[in-house]
């Protein structure tokens, strides 16, 4: 049980249920602490006030990314106490007044979704407990937040999140791309240190109940290409924040081939191997593999694109704030082999309900796949078919953003056509060599394939 308790609270008895206290927030202001100055006397006047979970948790299904917009509306404003609340303010004109609580609401952060960012002065404020809510709401919310620096008594934002607040300045987010990025880094890290569900996981370790393990995720990987099953392990195994395990489905290809069982046994995750004929439909082949999962999720991985380390856990994280029964992305960074050129494709909004997303990108849990009946049995298009097949039945199918993968474009070997000419007008940058975005993080896998490239000015 998690209890609100005031100074000198009476001693817990109840030996049948385990207690965490927590201060009140009465207790939390500079007046009760007793000065604005004490900064290195919080921790001594209110023992637990700077661990991060001494903050009241952001409730992640009503403040997080949902909505964020690509291209803000409006310039950069500024996060400021006046009076007994944060403001956040772009030059005379207040956006937002800020619950003195520091609660951040839903309402809040719509009408923060057009600002380019919001720079933290940190100056005189009411106390410890309502600044760093209010900033780690924003942060959740994937506000663009920006500090130049943190004060001592406000580490309970936490390290991670500390680093990426003060990792940028409010002009590196001039540019729509970087500041995507530095974004989805804020709502990773306040998300998974300040939401409730991670909140309550680490309340009730600290009393000692019991907590349930992580969600499993199950990674479909099926393949006709022995010579490419490396690679993709190895980006599986890289993946932060997600408890996996492999469903390795060779469509025609024998488990005892050499690339096969070297790939395999270099592995450290849990891999099933599930042998399917050559003849057998694409469809066919992914529903055999589905059959062998365990995990709570499923989620589709393609053998020759690109994914950063933290993709799956994205996709869990937007799963989880959306309530959404099918979670994908529109992937935004494409490499055409063919002419060795990197191209940015926004594609439209992410942090969307929408019908479109891609296949190559599909999280679901197995009781949406169950009910839809699993992927058509048809050699193509197997990924459309299930989202409508999700759609007709009411589901609902969520969009995240599609910063941290790239598609390989090569000259043959794909389930789905498209001519180059359609990529290369559809895009905002274009580089030339194999230039994906920072979050995929590739650099150190497939050296080889890396090469740098210089970005071509202008769209085509």
């Amino acid at each position: 049980m998690l209890r609100v308790v005031g100074r000198n609270p009476v001693p817990w008895e109840d030996n049948r249920v385990r207690v965490v206290d927590r201060p009140s927030p009465a207790m939390t202001t500079w007046a009760s602490l007793g000065s604005t100055g004490a900064t290195q006397q919080v921790g001594a006047l209110l023992p637990g006030i700077l661990q991060v979970d001494a903050i009241p948790p952001v409730d992640e299904r009503a403040v997080n990314p949902i909505g964020f917009l690509s291209t803000p509306t409006s310039g950069p404003a500024v996060l400021v106490q006046k009076g007994d609340r944060w403001r956040v303010q772009d030059g005379p004109r207040e956006l937002v007044s800020v619950h003195p609580s520091g609660a951040i609401t839903d309402a809040d952060v719509a009408r923060l979704r057009g600002v380019r960012s919001v720079a933290v002065e940190w100056g005189r404020h009411t106390g410890p407990i309502a600044a760093v809510r209010s900033i780690a709401g924003l942060a959740a919310a994937g506000v663009p937040v920006t500090a130049s620096s943190v004060p001592y008594w406000a580490e309970s934002l936490g390290s991670e999140l500390t680093e990426i607040l003060t990792s940028a300045k409010p002009s590196d987010l001039d540019d729509d791309l970087r500041r995507e990025e530095h974004s989805i880094r804020l709502r990773r890290a306040a998300l998974r240190t300040h939401a409730v569900r991670s909140r309550w996981r680490r309340l009730a370790t600290q009393a000692g109940a019991p907590v349930p393990a992580p969600p499993k995720v199950s990674v479909l990987l099926c393949t006709k290409r022995p010579d490419f099953i490396g690679m993709a392990l190895a980006q599986i195994a890289r993946q932060r924040h997600v408890d996996l395990e492999v469903i390795l489905t060779l469509h025609g290809l024998p488990a005892s081939l050499p690339e096969v069982r070297a790939a395999v046994a270099g592995f450290a995750l849990p891999v099933t191997t599930v042998e399917v004929p050559g003849d057998a439909l694409f469809g066919e082949a992914l529903n055999r593999g589905a059959a062998a999962a365990s995990g709570e999720y499923l989620a589709k991985w393609d053998d020759d694109d690109w994914y950063g380390p933290e993709f799956i856990a994205d996709a869990v994280l937007a799963a989880d704030y959306s309530g959404a029964d099918l979670v994908g992305c529109l992937h935004q960074f494409i490499y055409l082999e063919q002419i060795n050129l990197t191209i940015r494709r926004p594609g439209g909004e992410s942090e969307r309900f929408t019908r479109q997303i891609s296949g190559n990108s599909l999280l679901m849990s197995r009781r949406t796949f169950a009910a839809a009946g699993g992927f058509p049995a048809i050699p193509r298009n197997v990924d459309t078919g299930l989202l409508r097949v999700v759609e007709a039945a009411g589901g609902r199918i969520y969009r995240t953003h599609g910063m941290a993968s790239m598609v390989h474009r090569r000259e043959s070997g794909h389930t789905w056509n498209a001519p180059l000419t359609g990529f290369i007008r559809a895009a905002t940058h274009q580089w030339r060599g194999f230039k994906p975005g920072t979050l995929t993080e590739v650099h150190g896998i497939g050296e080889a394939v890396l090469a740098s490239g210089r970005e071509v000015p202008g769209s085509v």
